[in-house]
């Protein structure tokens, strides 16, 4: 294999999965507390969105029996990278697989890293869609800002 990584082959981070024993409270923590706002759940997973993010989702709350990462995923900058880079982390003896398309995103491959993470690579992304009520007169911002958070008294 030729291929050899560059800068910008990872476009950013798309989104974290953490772990919570308790799904609700941690739901209502990010969402009034932390601002964030739910856009979707799927089994034992809740998807939050953060303000300004033009990916469907920022963090996924995932119930589990410890709290923690579940995993962490980049966004490959094409499709072809993707399929390179998965191929050079096996190449290199990294244990991973590719997953079926899950919410908000397209082909996965998931793999470990040699410390234990769990990290995805993706290209493929569902935007996040406004209504029309929530559209932003500048069309650079993403959508209207909606304060859910409380905060301490000016």
């Amino acid at each position: 294999m030729n291929y050899q990584p560059q800068f910008g082959d990872i476009a950013h981070l798309a989104h974290v999965e953490l772990y919570v024993p308790d799904l609700e409270k941690s739901v209502a923590f990010f969402k009034n507390i932390f601002g964030l706002h739910e856009v979707g759940r799927v089994g034992k997973s809740v998807y939050m969105r953060a303000w300004g993010d033009y990916e469907l989702h920022t963090l996924q709350l995932t119930q589990h029996s410890t709290s923690g990462m579940g995993h962490a995923a980049f966004r490959a900058r094409s499709a072809e990278i993707l399929d390179l880079m998965a191929e050079n982390l096996i190449a290199h003896g990294h244990k991973g697989a590719w997953l079926e398309p899950e919410f908000g995103q397209g082909r996965t491959f998931r793999f470990e890293t040699p410390d234990g993470h769990h990290f995805e690579l993706i290209y493929e992304i569902e935007r996040f869609v406004l209504s029309a009520g929530e559209l932003h007169p500048f069309k650079a911002l993403p959508d209207r800002y909606t304060p859910l958070a409380s905060r301490p008294n000016a």
